[in-house]
């Protein structure tokens, strides 16, 4: 669901081309306006996908606790993908027409942000794994309680994502500091 509403539901910079002037002019620094024009989308994808989870397990009467931390971690995961695509807009911005993605010219392009947000996602997933395996290796070395270290485990792993968010907001902050708008490069 995500891949196909974050497809869909453009109303970031992707849409906002023609705009930019403007845009560029608000007496905001790049890095918040960056958050502040994807943070709506990645609300409303978040929220149609948790719903949809919920609808499947009301449907089914059952609910998996896991399923809290699926909750969670998607606005997440939904605002690094978003960032992604909006980093790559705004190095190299194309106009694309309603239903063009998909057709054999902008293959190209479809396959680097393919490659670059798998690349980005084995990084967040290797970012996780290695706090994780830091608080169990910890764990093993001062021996505390499996609790803590699946408390720990969680924290360290949420902040490992975080911070490649983090980074992907100064990324697209960057870009959007540096978009020339006099130049019509879409």
């Amino acid at each position: 669901g995500t891949l196909y509403l974050c497809m869909g539901l453009r109303f970031d910079f992707r849409d906002d081309l023609e705009q930019m002037d403007v845009i560029k002019s608000w007496p905001v620094p790049p890095w918040r306006i960056f958050i502040a024009t994807l943070l709506p989308e990645v609300l409303l994808v978040s929220a149609l996908v948790i719903s949809a989870l919920l609808i499947r397990s009301a449907i089914l009467g059952s609910f998996d606790p896991l399923l809290l931390a699926v909750f969670a971690a998607h606005p997440v995961l939904t605002f690094t993908w978003l960032s992604i695509d909006n980093a790559v807009f705004l190095f190299a911005p194309v106009k694309f027409v309603p239903g063009q993605e998909g057709m054999l010219q902008n293959a190209g392009r479809a396959v680097v942000m393919m490659l670059l947000r798998l690349a980005v996602i084995v990084s967040v997933l290797a970012a996780i794994a290695a706090c994780v395996g830091a608080v169990w290796l910890m764990k093993l070395l001062l021996d505390f309680d499996d609790k803590l270290a699946i408390v720990l485990s969680i924290v360290a792993g949420t902040v490992g994502v975080l911070a490649i968010d983090a980074a992907l907001i100064v990324i697209g902050g960057e870009l959007l500091r540096r978009f020339d708008v006099s130049r019509d490069r879409g």
